[in-house]
């Protein structure tokens, strides 16, 4: 059955495939988005991809989130693409998708309440202006997504650059 379903699947991908206009109609694909930095695309043309700024950081999930990536082993990204194209725009940089199908790395999904709590901490009945309060919001807002250690150059798509 496995080798019928592979075959299928090929024979779909070369009749339907246009790489300009993909949809992913069963959503077996898991794509994430970054505006990234200048160090990241200098690391990018560099055959490195994305490294974070400390990759033998230990910092928390919430650390990272309410205090920045400054020493962190973590590289945010977001599933709400247009905010990705935002922050890239804002900031003349270019934004990038990864499939997480193809990242072997400890991920944690901050885009869900569950994956907020269970790595930020509960807000509930804490004040806006507590920490744990922030970051959930700001985890929130901007649908995180946070992957562990580096991201393979093989599994970066430079979408757009706004340089």
């Amino acid at each position: 059955m496995g080798e019928k379903l592979e075959i299928i699947s090929k024979v779909y991908l070369s009749l339907f495939w246009n790489s300009l206009w993909h949809v992913d109609p069963w959503g077996l694909e898991d794509i994430i988005y970054r505006a990234v930095s200048v160090v990241d695309i200098q690391n990018m043309d560099a055959g490195l991809g994305i490294i974070p700024k400390n990759p033998s950081g230990s910092l928390s999930a919430l650390d990272h989130v309410f205090s920045g990536s400054e020493g962190s082993q973590f590289i945010s990204f977001t599933r709400d693409e247009s905010f990705a194209h935002r922050w890239a725009r804002q900031n003349n940089t270019e934004i990038i998708s990864i499939d997480l199908d193809l990242i072997p790395n400890n991920t944690i999904d901050l885009s869900t309440v569950d994956g907020r709590i269970s790595n930020l901490g509960d807000p509930s009945g804490l004040p806006r202006s507590n920490p744990i309060s922030r970051a959930n919001g700001m985890a929130e807002g901007a649908s995180e997504i946070l992957i562990e250690g580096s991201v393979p150059m093989s599994s970066i798509s430079r979408l757009r650059s706004y340089r």
